[in-house]
């Protein structure tokens, strides 16, 4: 980068002043208060603005220091320089009130920047602490701060970590902690949503067993007694005698009829169980998300227990296995009734 000009429009002791540059080494010089800082502490400012002081070991507070000493209201200024063979005007304005830069490409007559970015993208990174420091030494003050020393041991590591000094390791780091922790917690999270869910299923399944163990046998055994003695005629091989004593024709049917209906409703349940077992096993396997498998196995696994226990239940009680036969057998008579009834009518 090469200085071209200073204006200095309102700065300090400075009002419109210019002071252009030769190629090569060029020396200003002049007695005490002539202005030789005020305009080094301008070239400073156009390429990093003016701060606020911070902390007690701060520079004085050069807003204060080199605002115009006549019609403070204006205090602005603009430099041309040239970098990689074209040159650019950095024009600022310092009013706290109404801060604001320009970066003008006059090689191309056109505006590239009104941001900071601009600058530092001439700059090519170089932040302040480290021009201060190097290539910028003020007035007795060859030794530099700790700004620099803080800097330089960011570069030195980025260097030997990842051989780029762009790249700040150990906000990368922090940022790689952050990412994971909250990986972290969206995993656990979910988890807890599974084991939430699988708990609730398993409740479910543990409340519908018990339900089917507080059945009374004896409930059961007293409708297969009460079906099977009002339909006592009818069963097979019974004799006119064996039915002397039993209800009229219509109470006959009534029981024939329940007897088929509770048979009808228990391979409901039984077939029900055997299609839902199914459906879930092919919708746990069909399913991408991990949380609907274990779902859907679960559903499949339930109704396989409530389907085994339904088996188990008819092999500890014969009743019900009569008591579906006798079921099967009405069927069976009442088709051959009404095939005949048809033959006839027809």
């Amino acid at each position: 980068m090469k200085i071209l000009e200073l204006h200095m429009k309102h700065f300090g002791k400075f009002e419109d002043e210019r002071m252009r540059f030769e190629p090569g080494i060029n020396i200003i010089y002049g007695g005490n208060e002539t202005g030789k800082s005020t305009m080094h502490a301008f070239i400073r400012a156009m390429l990093f603005g003016i701060g606020n002081p911070r902390g007690r070991s701060s520079r004085p507070d050069e807003y204060q220091l080199r605002r115009p000493w006549e019609n403070g209201s204006y205090f602005a200024g603009s430099m041309r320089i040239e970098q990689d063979g074209k040159v650019y005007r950095i024009e600022r304005t310092f009013l706290k009130s109404e801060r604001e830069v320009r970066l003008i490409c006059e090689t191309d007559g056109q505006e590239v920047s009104t941001e900071e970015d601009g600058i530092r993208m001439l700059l090519d990174g170089v932040n302040e602490a480290v021009f201060v420091n190097t290539v910028f030494i003020s007035q007795a003050g060859a030794a530099t701060d700790e700004a620099l020393a803080v800097r330089l041991r960011e570069y030195m590591l980025n260097m030997q970590e990842n051989s780029d000094a762009s790249v700040n390791v150990p906000e990368a780091l922090a940022d790689l902690r952050k990412q994971r922790k909250e990986l972290e917690q969206e995993r656990r999270k979910g988890r807890e949503l599974i084991q939430e869910k699988i708990a609730r299923k398993q409740l479910e399944q543990e409340y519908l067993l018990s339900l089917l163990q507080r059945a009374p046998e004896e409930q059961v055994q007293e409708d297969h007694a009460a079906v099977s003695g009002a339909s006592g005629e009818s069963r097979p091989g019974q004799t006119q005698a064996e039915a002397g004593t039993q209800e009229p024709e219509t109470s006959q049917l009534r029981g024939r009829s329940g007897l088929t209906g509770i048979a009808g409703i228990w391979k409901g349940m039984k077939a029900a169980c055997a299609v839902l077992v199914l459906l879930g096993l092919i919708c746990s396997l069909a399913a991408e998300d991990p949380l609907v498998r274990i779902m859907m196995a679960s559903v499949g696994l339930l109704f396989l227990v409530i389907r085994a226990l339904m088996w188990g239940y008819e092999k500890d009680h014969p009743q019900i296995a009569a008591m579906l036969q006798d079921a099967q057998i009405y069927a069976e008579e009442d088709g051959a009734a009404r095939n005949e009834e048809e033959t006839s009518e027809g």
